[in-house]
């Protein structure tokens, strides 16, 4: 009976962890299905505006005679909208790849960092002219030398830059600078823009997080920094963040300096 009483304790005991980590597991299932469906909800707002304004602007050059200049017009608005709905199908094929393990694949070149950086900035001149706002480079005059993935570093760069442009109002400055420091390679995006609150700063590169006053501001779905961050580590880098709301966000991205020789655009000149 002594032996019995022990048994039949311990399978209580069994049972009532058991019990406990169903109750666990029933609550993070219950979490992830409120983050699912508001993520969806975001999601769903987000492409439902650039397919409306593709589909308006469309219509519009269908059914009226315009002036080549309105063309112009609609056809960058268009044009734009299709980024955006690429942007949010990218990030969702990425996050798809981080959440289910697959590592992130490098496929490693030498390369100017600095060159890469200008080149990204002069891509997003247009984005930064239709907000009046400034983009002021202050790399080094020489070139940044690194092996990585230089297409997804572009991607880091690219959204770094187009976040700052889209989270500064109208009028204000963009600063990009790119410098070695020791065995590191930095990349930093500096704006005068809305800032990031306090409370929200630890949270600013989980994936579906989004600033509450940014949401009215510009289109999102909270990936873009979390896959930032992942192509960051990847190369065994590192990224952080300062923000004051009201004055501006600064991110810097520390790149490890490897040897390689640099590819380079072939002479013109004949020797």
């Amino acid at each position: 009976m002594a032996k019995l009483e022990d048994l039949v304790e311990l399978r209580t005991a069994d049972l009532a962890r058991a019990n406990d980590n169903l109750g666990s597991a029933n609550k993070e299932l219950a979490q992830l299905n409120i983050e699912m469906e508001q993520f969806l909800a975001v999601l769903t707002h987000d492409m439902r505006t650039p397919l409306t304004s593709i589909k308006g602007y469309a219509s519009i050059l269908r059914d009226r005679e315009l002036e080549r200049e309105q063309q112009t017009h609609i056809a960058k608005v268009i044009l734009r909208s299709q980024d955006t709905l690429l942007e949010i199908v990218n990030n969702l094929l990425e996050i798809g790849k981080l959440q289910s393990g697959t590592p992130v694949l490098l496929e490693r070149s030498g390369f100017d960092l600095a060159l890469l950086v200008k080149i990204c900035a002069e891509s997003l001149e247009t984005q930064a002219l239709e907000k009046n706002i400034s983009l002021n480079d202050e790399s080094v005059p020489t070139p940044v030398e690194i092996s990585g993935d230089e297409k997804k570093i572009q991607r880091i760069i690219l959204n770094l830059i187009s976040n700052a442009i889209k989270y500064t109002p109208d009028g204000g400055q963009v600063f990009i600078g790119t410098r070695v420091d020791g065995q590191f390679a930095e990349v930093s995006v500096r704006d005068t823009g809305y800032g990031i609150p306090a409370d929200e700063l630890p949270f600013i590169f989980d994936r579906y997080s989004r600033v509450k006053k940014h949401q009215s501001i510009a289109i999102g779905t909270g990936l873009g920094l979390a896959i930032v961050k992942s192509l960051v580590e990847a190369h065994q880098g590192e990224i952080s963040v300062e923000s004051e709301e009201g004055v501006g966000s600064t991110f810097i991205v520390r790149l490890p300096v490897q040897a390689m020789p640099v590819r380079r655009a072939p002479s013109s000149q004949s020797e």
